[in-house]
């Protein structure tokens, strides 16, 4: 993880991470981009401004 992005690695293919997604760190939501694929691992990076300490938005899916 860097100020900017997160390399995540999943078991799901990474064809189905949708391409905007919302990611919790200690209590806070982050929205994110798929920014690049490479097998099982995802790089995301972080839309900063987006930051929400309630609830992700419901428009919004989990990884």
């Amino acid at each position: 993880m860097s100020e900017t992005g997160i390399r995540v690695e999943t078991y799901v293919h990474p064809s189905e991470v949708p391409e905007f997604v919302s990611l919790e760190f200690a209590g806070t939501y982050y929205r994110a981009r798929r920014r690049w694929v490479d097998g099982n691992q995802i790089g995301l990076e972080l839309i900063q401004d987006e930051a929400l300490s309630t609830a992700a938005p419901e428009t919004q899916e989990a990884v």
